[in-house]
């Protein structure tokens, strides 16, 4: 499915993948790895850290015509992290999805999902970023509040095997999954579902606390408080981990 080409550094895959983009470089399905990301970023431009040599991260570009089926961030999302979830559980590790595009293990972030997209020469393009601690050692560092493959596993892990895994994964999602499937399945995924959460709102600075009943179709979460049911959009607020 995916043309693969590796590269021994760059700063950021979303950014140089998207270069390509603009310059009519990069074929439909293009996948772009290192194991050298030196500049990577995550949701509203925060900091992605990653082991230089250890850690993966990968980015892929799609492209749709605009008269298509009219294209859904939030599903789209949603059926990545989900074949990430698959892909995990590929090498026996069960991670969860922290709302919206985190995979979590216990409580520590392994993974994360960065989506970018914009509308040039009547095509919507899409770039899907991913980083993975893959061969770090992370567990060690409670300020971080991540994990990697490695300390779940105790062996390293080729970055070619995990590539493999998610290009399976993720085709198995497309493929066979409806958009209500994919809802389903990604509530079914959820940290913290009908749990006691918090959120720290990101306008205002305010807290609301209130029972995590799941996300809907537009990738908005559902909090249950003492007032009723509210929806919270993404960039909103922060769901925030034990």
């Amino acid at each position: 499915m995916f043309s693969i080409i590796s590269f021994p550094e760059l700063p950021s895959t979303n950014d140089y993948l998207k270069h390509l983009v603009e310059t009519h470089k990069a074929p439909d399905n293009l996948l772009i790895f290192t194991l050298h990301q030196s500049n990577g970023r995550g949701q509203f431009q925060r900091k992605w850290f990653s082991e230089p040599g250890l850690d993966l991260a990968f980015s892929f570009y799609q492209r749709k015509n605009l008269d298509s089926t009219p294209f859904q961030p939030a599903l789209f999302v949603m059926s990545v992290c989900l074949a990430l979830v698959k892909t995990f559980d590929t090498f026996g590790i069960k991670c969860k999805v922290k709302w919206p595009n985190d995979l979590l293990y216990g409580s520590k972030k392994i993974a994360g999902v960065l989506l970018e997209s914009f509308v040039q020469d009547k095509k919507i393009h899409i770039i899907t970023g991913i980083g993975i601690n893959m061969n770090s050692h992370r567990n060690n560092d409670a300020e971080l509040n991540s994990i990697s493959m490695l300390d779940i596993r105790k062996v390293l892990t080729g970055p070619e095997d995990v590539l493999k895994a998610f290009e399976q994964n993720y085709e198995s999602v497309m493929n066979l999954f409806d958009d209500d499937l994919v809802l389903e399945t990604y509530n079914k995924a959820l940290y913290k579902l009908n749990e006691k959460v918090s959120l720290k709102m990101n306008s205002e600075g305010e807290w609301i606390t209130g029972i995590l009943k799941g996300v809907d179709a537009r990738g908005r979460l559902c909090l249950k408080t003492g007032s009723g049911i509210i929806h919270v959009h993404h960039g909103q607020g922060s769901l925030v981990r034990d």
